[in-house]
C-alpha cells in the first residue's frame, strides 16, 4: 500500500501540486475583496463608460475587470493558468514531460504566486504570467527556430507592458 502511494505521488507530483494551486486560487474567487482591492474594483467601470472618459493606465488590467467584473478575480486567475500550461507547453517541446510537469509543480507551489495569481489589487500576476510566456517563448526560438515562437513572445510582451509598464 505504501509503495502504490509513493509510486503515485512520484508519477503525479505534478498534478497534485498544480491541483492544490488550483483549488486554492478557486477558494480565494468567493473571498470579499481585500485591502485595496476596493480601489481596483472601483475602476472597471472605465472601460465600459461610453462617454469615453479616461481608462487609468495601464490599460490592459481594466479591461480585463471589465470583461470579467461579475467575478473580476477569474481574470487574473485566468492570465495565471495561461500562463502556467504555456509554460509547460515549452518546457514540453524543450526538455520533455518529466521537466514540464516539474517546473509546472514548482512555480503551482510559490507561495506569492498563489497569492498574486488570485487578486486584482495586483498587476504582478497577470505580468509575471506574460513575461514568463514572452521569455519561454523567445527561448523556444532560439532552441526550435520555430518563428511561432517569436511571434509569442512579442505578443507576450506586448501585453505584459499593457499590465504593468515596468515591463
Amino acid at each position: 500500500m505504501a509503495s502504490n502511494l509513493k509510486n503515485f505521488v512520484y508519477q503525479n507530483l505534478d498534478l497534485i501540486f498544480v491541483s492544490l494551486f488550483l483549488v486554492f486560487t478557486l477558494s480565494m474567487l468567493w473571498v470579499p475583496p481585500r485591502w485595496d482591492e476596493h480601489v481596483y474594483l472601483d475602476f472597471y467601470y472605465f472601460p465600459l463608460n461610453p462617454t469615453g472618459q479616461w481608462v487609468p493606465h495601464p490599460p490592459l488590467l481594466w479591461y480585463l475587470l471589465a470583461a470579467f467584473s461579475l467575478m473580476p478575480r477569474l481574470a487574473i486567475l485566468m492570465t495565471s493558468v495561461i500562463g502556467m500550461l504555456f509554460l509547460f507547453y515549452a518546457c514540453k517541446r524543450l526538455y520533455g514531460t518529466k521537466i514540464a510537469g516539474l517546473t509546472v509543480a514548482i512555480l503551482a507551489t510559490n507561495w506569492l504566486y498563489l497569492v498574486l495569481g488570485s487578486l486584482v489589487m495586483f498587476t504582478d500576476g497577470p505580468v509575471t504570467a506574460f513575461m514568463t510566456i514572452s521569455i519561454m517563448s523567445f527561448l523556444c526560438w532560439l532552441k526550435l527556430s520555430e518563428q511561432k515562437f517569436l511571434l509569442i513572445s512579442g505578443l507576450g510582451l506586448a501585453l505584459a507592458s499593457l499590465t504593468k509598464y515596468t515591463a
